[in-house]
């Protein structure tokens, strides 16, 4: 993996897939979203309403359909108003979390800044992080323990984590193994998931957050975009995923604004690295660092 103060274009995160407002890691069947920010369309402003809810699970539904994951996690900001909201933003939750659970998937709920009452409209797990490779992999709980567990070694939300003898979850999905290959020698790469507003408690190889909400102006078209920055530990590298919901303002990154919304896990941001999915290509779009970046705009 290349610097990304050089004019090359760096390795992207290995065994990642890039698709619309999401990511797939592929040797642990999990698929990312971030700020779904349910409840942003009572508060858009707008005359009319955008069908937030539909919108949602159409998107996430094509996600479960073409990646066909065993866990989703959504990476914060999982609702838009600090207070938890209306009986209709914990509808709208509900069947987010249904969708995933019906198309075979365990929903895996971190908190953003945003979801201060998130607990008013869900009832399950919530986590600060949850981390993908350690020997340890699982997540954190508000309190800083490990996911509440019953005497039947459940969470809350009844999903069992535990392994049996064969090294294998309750769905039949072998970790250790993928599509017949052994992914042994990606158990030393931890990915820590958390929103990015603050620090994660673990360190990790790849940290994949949201917060930012990032988007780029092309030829004329803002665009949700990815945010990358290579590193290694004990920094680990970062990959900013945008917002899930259409009507969270994307934050323009084209260097003649100011992004306002820090996120401590980027030390410089001109070292990050715009990516943007094209459904019409087989690969992301990867631009030049945003320092240099700044010299064609």
């Amino acid at each position: 993996m290349t610097g990304d103060d050089s004019g090359r274009t760096p390795s992207l995160p290995d065994g990642i897939r890039f698709h619309d407002r999401a990511v797939f890691i592929e040797h642990a069947e999990t698929l990312v979203i971030a700020d779904t920010h349910v409840g942003r369309d009572a508060g858009s402003g707008v005359t009319l309403p955008l069908g937030e809810r539909s919108d949602l699970r159409e998107r996430l539904g094509r996600h479960l359909s073409r990646f066909q994951p065993t866990r989703v996690v959504i990476a914060g900001d999982v609702v838009h108003p600090f207070d938890g909201g209306s009986e209709g933003i914990q509808e709208t939750v509900e069947a987010l979390i249904n969708d995933c659970r019906e198309a075979g998937a365990r929903p895996i709920l971190v908190a953003g800044n945003h979801d201060v009452a998130l607990a008013s409209v869900w009832d399950g797990p919530i986590h600060d992080e949850y981390v993908i490779g350690a020997a340890d992999d699982g997540e954190k709980g508000r309190d800083g323990d490990n996911e509440e567990r019953d005497g039947n070694g459940e969470g809350r939300d009844g999903d069992n984590e535990e392994r049996d003898g064969n090294g294998e979850g309750r769905d039949g999905y072998d970790e250790k193994r993928h599509g017949g290959n052994d992914v042994r020698s990606r158990e030393d790469t931890v990915t820590v998931i958390c929103h990015g507003h603050e620090k994660p408690s673990r360190e990790g190889d790849l940290y994949l957050c949201g917060h930012l909400h990032p988007a780029i102006e092309i030829e004329g078209h803002r665009r949700p975009c990815f945010l990358y920055q290579s590193g290694s530990k004990p920094k680990g590298s970062v990959l900013v995923v945008p917002a899930f919901n259409r009507l969270a303002p994307g934050i323009r990154l084209d260097g003649r604004a100011d992004p306002g919304v820090s996120l401590p896990l980027l030390n410089n941001l001109d070292r990050t690295r715009p990516i943007v999915f094209d459904p019409g290509r087989s690969e992301p779009l990867v631009f030049p660092p945003l320092g240099k970046l700044r010299t064609f705009l």
